[in-house]
């Protein structure tokens, strides 16, 4: 009976509560993942989603991918889509959607905004871990790439850039 009980707590529970919209999963996940750590396929092809920030090189000038760990750290640096989506609370409006699976209910906005405190430090932390790395703190850029390989020949067949999107860091 006890073993029913821990596999409702643990599995099932979280997994309902995710049916509902992938925004109420909990974390850290007990489940198996599901969207962008996972990749599709079929008979011919393996797809799968390639993420990057790149930053302007301090010494060359050169745009240079950064590491997302050390930039996120102490933050798991798979929760980068959270950052996005909320344009990484560099805007001063965050903007929450709640979106029910399958579309069964109209989507729920709500709208937070920012104190210009949290906002300012915010600034200030990403413009930190930008230096660290060696790169101007004046701006980065977060780029989806789409990746296509063969699975008979495993050479990638197609990529494509499929979301760009620049922030710029003002005082």
């Amino acid at each position: 009976m006890i073993l029913y009980i821990i596999a409702f707590v643990l599995l099932i529970a979280p997994y309902s509560i995710r049916l509902l919209s992938k925004k109420l999963e909990l974390y850290p996940a007990v489940i198996l993942p599901d969207g962008s750590s996972t990749a599709r396929y079929n008979d011919t092809h393996i797809i799968y989603s390639k993420i990057e920030i790149v930053g302007i090189d301090a010494k060359t000038g050169a745009a240079k991918a950064i590491n997302t760990d050390l930039f996120f750290d102490p933050i798991p640096s798979n929760r980068i889509y959270g950052f996005v989506n909320n344009s990484f609370g560099i805007d001063a409006v965050r903007r929450d959607t709640l979106r029910f699976r399958k579309d069964l209910l109209s989507p729920i906005y709500t709208y937070k905004k920012y104190s210009e405190v949290q906002s300012q430090d915010l600034i200030a932390w990403y413009k930190s871990k930008l230096v660290a790395q060696g790169f101007e703190d004046s701006e980065f850029t977060f780029q989806e790439e789409i990746i296509t390989i063969d699975r008979l020949t495993s050479e990638i067949v197609d990529s494509s850039l499929s979301r760009i999107e620049n922030y710029t860091l003002n005082d």
